[in-house]
């Protein structure tokens, strides 16, 4: 895929991957496709410090240099340091076709949008 330039994704609409998975009616959980993201690369995996349990510590899911190509990390209102993925709407099936499905054992089609 080639580099596409900042001010044009920067007008592209993001949800959450698990609203995508369900909105395009894909047999998958959100917590499968983030194992498959970050077994390939495009998420991974960071600790930051918990907020209400002072000297614990919380995971979180951050879009990588490769996984920045279909999605943005989205700061938190919450923790400052904490940072969601969200995915691009019109990228979203090229990311099923090339990346999620073939993590898969015995893959679907992509559906269309309803």
């Amino acid at each position: 895929m080639q580099p596409v330039p900042t001010t044009y994704l920067s007008r592209l609409r993001t949800k959450p991957l698990s609203v995508l998975l369900k909105l395009h009616r894909l047999p998958m959980s959100a917590l499968e496709a983030n194992h498959i993201l970050v077994e390939q690369g495009y998420l991974m995996l960071l600790r930051r410090p918990s907020l209400k349990h002072p000297g614990d510590f919380r995971t979180m899911r951050v879009l990588t240099a490769k996984g920045l190509l279909f999605g943005k990390n989205c700061g938190s209102p919450v923790h400052p340091l904490h940072t969601s993925p969200q995915f691009y709407e019109e990228f979203f099936e090229i990311l099923w076709n090339q990346v999620l499905q073939k993590g898969r054992k015995n893959p679907p089609e992509f559906p269309a949008a309803v």
